[in-house]
């Protein structure tokens, strides 16, 4: 949760010794292989972004379509949901923004009138940091203003976090300097709120 990567390392290596190597967890149970493949295809992903290593996304993708493939066969939708988005996220982090909107898009299209749904928003912040990273900010204040209200009500602090972030952001891109520090100051209060993040 703390997008720590030397912790998320140290968690892992309970149950994955090797970050060389790639895991299989044949011997978990079907939705617990899932959720170990997806956490360390996040971790693998994350760490490439931090130090550089490109192979590392292309080894994430094929443990996050593995987790994506098993969740699906076990019917738990919504943990195949959350494992493409962090999919998504491998995307983005390799470059391939064009893939990266593909899979947020086929994501999104199963959470239809759910918005209110943990996974529905965060595709939603993710769509964010793309539009601002295309500069297309209109698109990205609209998507702002249209899940704030579910963000409230939202009890994931890691989701309040992201989006406040990345709402600060935008609004920093487009020179609305108030609701700039308006958002950076709500990211860092609920920060502080939880135990999970430093600040």
């Amino acid at each position: 949760l703390c997008r720590d990567i030397y912790t998320m390392q140290k968690i892992l290596r309970v149950v994955w010794s090797d970050e060389s190597v790639s895991p299989n967890f044949d011997e978990f149970l079907l939705p617990i292989r899932a959720e170990l493949l997806r956490l360390c295809g996040f971790y693998l992903t994350f760490a490439g972004r931090t130090r550089n290593l490109k192979d590392y996304h292309l080894r994430a993708k094929d443990l996050l379509t593995n987790a994506i493939e098993i969740f699906e066969r076990e019917n738990l939708p919504d943990k195949a949901a959350e494992a493409k988005v962090n999919l998504s996220f491998c995307y983005w982090n390799a470059g391939e923004v064009g893939e990266c909107e593909a899979v947020l898009d086929q994501t999104e299209s199963e959470f239809k009138g759910n918005t209110f749904h943990p996974v529905y928003l965060q595709i939603k912040v993710n769509r964010i940091t793309v539009l601002c990273w295309r500069e297309k900010f209109a698109e990205a204040l609209e998507i702002i203003e249209s899940i704030s209200q579910a963000i409230d009500l939202c009890n994931d602090h890691r989701l309040r976090i992201l989006f406040h972030d990345e709402a600060a952001i935008v609004f920093h891109r487009v020179k609305n300097y108030k609701n700039a520090i308006y958002h950076f100051n709500e990211g860092i209060r609920f920060a502080k709120e939880t135990k999970t993040f430093n600040c």
